[in-house]
């Protein structure tokens, strides 16, 4: 396992996204996800970005509950690794809050 393993996983999980195949994406960013958790650290700021994307999967999905607990997963990582005032923080934060206060609307639009 190899954290540039875990980045071609997680490009081909983005591409299946793009093309709304919303299972095979859950798939292979949750795999991206498993190998950086391992590989790099739960609280490296990539692996806190994998969890962003897994729960912006399960928020198409229309699955609150998990996308809501992904996306806080990934804020509280990003928050330790990078600092409450990071962009990347504050993004997820922005999706993290869309999530809790709009539960049937999409976190990423």
């Amino acid at each position: 396992q190899h954290p540039d393993t875990a980045s071609c996983i997680s490009n081909i999980g983005g591409a299946h996204e793009a093309l709304g195949d919303h299972m095979q994406a859950l798939q292979m960013l949750g795999l991206a996800l498993q190998i950086r958790y391992v590989v790099l650290g739960e609280m490296h700021p990539t692996t806190g970005t994998s969890y962003g994307s897994v729960a912006l999967v399960y928020n198409e999905l229309g699955d609150v509950v998990h996308a809501t607990e992904f996306m806080a997963n990934a804020v509280r990582i990003l928050s330790t690794a990078l600092g409450a005032d990071h962009p990347t923080t504050q993004k997820h934060a922005y999706w993290l809050a869309q999530l809790q206060a709009h539960p049937a609307s999409k976190a990423s639009s």
